[in-house]
């Protein structure tokens, strides 16, 4: 079985995802990374070379290569679930948690890191804000459709643990 995390950037989904790999002895695969090593450059590289559509198709190479794998934690994408049916591919495939973390939160974990998000460099707090309501418009109805949803600021590694051993569409607040 595979577990993917799905949410925005900056939900947690590294963090958890290598905390939760270590403690149910599972590997765990950042799909941002497993894409920049195979690529051999960075997503910000890749979004800026040949942008989002192309940078998508190879989102949608990696998922398919990467699933047929078995005891994996995977930290997709923030846009991961909302292209090319990944969210109902990764619901097949596995368990999937939705990290929902509310935009305030975002924001600041966000803009302690703008430096490297272009498309967020030099914007205020309301204008981060703003771009996050945005994706969570178009993105947000794919994340719904995870298997589990644990909406937090504070999410820890042991309460995603145990909400793996409870019955499915549960919202944990």
């Amino acid at each position: 079985m595979n577990i993917f995390l799905v949410g925005l950037k900056s939900c947690g989904k590294t963090t958890l995802g290598k905390q939760i790999a270590q403690v149910l002895n599972m590997q765990f695969v950042d799909m941002d990374d497993y894409i920049e090593q195979k690529e051999g450059k960075s997503v910000p590289q890749l979004y800026t070379e040949e942008g989002e559509t192309e940078f998508r198709k190879k989102e949608c190479d990696a998922i398919k290569e990467i699933m047929p794998e078995n005891n994996l934690i995977i930290a997709t994408g923030g846009g991961t679930p909302a292209f090319c049916d990944n969210m109902n591919r990764m619901n097949k495939n596995g368990t999937t948690i939705y990290l929902k973390v509310s935009v305030n939160e975002l924001a600041g974990r966000i803009m302690k890191n703008s430096s490297d998000r272009p498309l967020i460099k030099g914007k205020n707090k309301d204008q981060v804000i703003d771009f996050i309501n945005s994706l969570l418009k178009e993105r947000e109805p794919f994340y719904n459709m995870a298997h589990y949803i644990i909406e937090n600021d504070n999410i820890k590694r042991d309460e995603v643990i145990q909400i793996l051993k409870t019955p499915k569409n549960i919202v944990y607040k």
